[in-house]
């Protein structure tokens, strides 16, 4: 397992999350994965807790960079599907 910091960013170009995480292999493919687990945990999230979530108005994340914690040289990215 590898542990990577991931940002993503909303469609007007501002942070919409950003975590670290524990993946098998990096890739655009597990970057996307993580973008739709975060979106199902956000969404419940929110239903169950009105109010407490600091990025509550921000978009959902359309580019994705992830790299390898303390190497962002091997930094790769992600678009979201449309």
């Amino acid at each position: 397992m590898t542990r990577i910091q991931l940002y993503a960013w909303d469609a007007e170009g501002k942070l919409a999350h950003a975590g670290a995480h524990k993946v098998r292999t990096l890739t655009p493919q597990t970057l996307i994965r993580l973008e739709k687990e975060h979106r199902r945990w956000k969404r419940k999230y929110l239903h169950e807790n009105p109010g407490e979530y600091p990025l509550r108005h921000s978009g959902p994340g359309v580019l994705l960079q992830a790299w390898p914690l303390g190497h962002e040289e091997l930094s790769i990215l992600a678009r979201m599907p449309s």
